[in-house]
């Protein structure tokens, strides 16, 4: 009876555990169907972020820190590496088991004649055994320490990658966002040069009527109207294929951007005094996450080559061992028709283990380790190296950006003006046809490149504030990492965390 008590009890202190641990289990959601994707709640609702059914480049952005399924993934890669990190000091601490075991054993002999002392024709044997053996590491060559070190650091790691995600998301969104206006501002410039295509036939039609004009005119703007309208087609679609994306970016299928909602219009980014490039690569390796990530991998390769240097080194451990049994036998037959002990052992002591030779595998471990090492070093240099090119492409582009918008506002005042001097002087038939073409044709691709010139000043300033990872208004900073965000077990895992943390 109180060996079934004690393994009720160790029942229910084990799903107690679990649920306190956090570790129920959830039904999976395979995504086999829109059906399937429709019941993934959203985190954050357009709508209520949406002011006038409009939304911004920063509610973009956050509705992406709070719904994008890759961002949310690296969350989760946050809290693997901090249980690895926990499981890490479990090196510090005593290792305990327990064994039980209950046996029952029935035996009959038959055609027994002068039998051997012991036997017995009949035999009811039964035993009840519990143990429990201890052990605790006293040293291993410093292998736990660095254990513990590398776990710590793989920790930190994963907080710079995430952060490195955020920078990269927060990028992608901005330019999925400024590529639908681009596409809306083509749009407007498409439904425009259709206008005066449309205007143009008319008044071509009318001539043609009262014989000032050949059929031929008539052609050109039907021709022209048609372009007009085929880059009106064009550009729609560019437009709902850009909402699709910037939806996606958001963790939404194409109903979480619904056509109701608008975008912003579109802000050109004022003139700003740009800093030297060496002042803009020193902000970048001051700040990037990605680069910071590198080092601490380089860090994570350092710990694991001086973890090899255990391998030479002996390990010291101190162990307990207790069991106690109960036993009952029955016989019949036999002078004794029963009997029973009870059984009680310990046994305690330490260990010592010395690898001595083991065909020069730790040799050749710790060589393969020092490569390691020299690897991560080489790709340290290798991301330091892409974040230089980076951030000096991004200020080059903003260079190159500004300039265009300089050239192209300045161009669009005056092929504007060309186009309504070529227009007057073709509808006093003192000009040809193909002039007044040439001269809308002008108009619409300095509008356009104006167009572009400003979308791309801005993708450059967010190209450039993502190389120097800079912070960005109106767009919530890291995540809340706060202990009271984790399970009840976390705050004792983590005063042992602070109890054996290493220098």
């Amino acid at each position: 009876m109180g060996l079934k008590r004690v393994h009720c009890g160790s029942l229910i202190m084990l799903l107690l555990l679990l649920f306190s641990g956090g570790c129920a289990v959830k039904p999976l959601n395979t995504l086999s169907s829109m059906e399937d994707f429709s019941r993934v709640k959203a985190a954050l609702d357009l709508r209520k972020i949406a002011e006038k059914n409009t939304l911004s480049l920063a509610g973009a952005q956050a509705a992406a820190l709070q719904n994008n399924p890759t961002y949310q993934a690296a969350y989760q890669a946050i809290k693997s590496a901090k249980y690895r990190y926990y499981r890490s000091l479990a090196g510090y601490l005593p290792v305990i088991q327990s064994n039980s075991a209950v046996t029952h054993s029935l035996r009959n002999s038959y055609h027994i004649k002068n039998p051997p002392a012991g036997i017995m024709p009949y035999e009811n044997y039964f035993s009840a055994e519990t143990s429990l053996q201890a052990s605790w590491l006293i040293f291993d060559g410093f292998e736990r320490e660095f254990a513990a070190l590398i776990a710590r650091e793989d920790y930190n790691q994963s907080l710079l990658e995430d952060a490195n995600a955020r920078r990269l998301l927060l990028q992608a969104v901005a330019f999925a966002y400024y590529d639908i206006m681009l596409a809306e501002a083509r749009k407007v410039i498409a439904e425009a040069d259709l206008e005066f295509q449309n205007s143009s036939l008319s008044q071509a039609q009318s001539r043609y009527r009262f014989g000032k004009n050949s059929m031929a005119a008539v052609l050109n703007f039907k021709i022209l109207g048609n372009e007009a309208r085929s880059a009106i087609l064009a550009a729609a679609t560019r437009v709902r294929s850009g909402r699709y994306a910037l939806a996606a970016l958001m963790g939404g299928s194409a109903e979480y951007l619904p056509e109701e909602i608008k975008l912003d219009t579109l802000q050109i980014s004022e003139p700003f005094k740009l800093e030297s490039l060496p002042t803009y690569c020193n902000m970048a390796i001051a700040r990037r996450s990605d680069l910071a990530a590198m080092r601490s991998e380089l860090q994570i390769s350092r710990y694991r080559h001086l973890q090899g240097y255990a391998e030479f080194l002996p390990t010291v451990k101190l162990f307990y061992a207790g069991s106690f049994s109960n036993n009952n036998f029955r016989y019949a037959d036999y002078r004794y028709s029963a009997s029973r002990y009870n059984h009680f052992d310990n046994t305690y002591g330490a260990t010592l283990q010395w690898n001595l030779f083991d065909g020069f595998a730790s040799y050749n471990l710790l060589r393969e380790l020092v490569t390691q090492e020299n690897i991560a070093q080489y790709k340290l240099q290798e991301r330091f190296l892409q974040v230089i090119n980076e951030v000096s492409d991004a200020r080059e582009n903003i260079v190159n950006a500004a300039g265009q918008l300089e050239l192209y506002r300045q161009t669009l005042e005056w092929v504007f003006e060309q186009r309504k001097l070529v227009q007057v002087e073709y509808d006093s038939a003192r000009t040809t046809i193909s002039r007044l073409n040439g001269a809308q044709s002008d108009l619409v691709r300095a509008e356009n490149m104006l167009a572009i010139a400003q979308i791309e000043l801005n993708k450059a300033i967010i190209q450039l504030q993502s190389a120097i990872e800079g912070d960005i208004a109106a767009v919530p900073s890291g995540r809340n990492l706060s202990p009271e965000a984790e399970c009840s077990f976390d705050k004792l895992l983590q005063k042992l965390a602070d109890k054996f943390k290493l220098p």
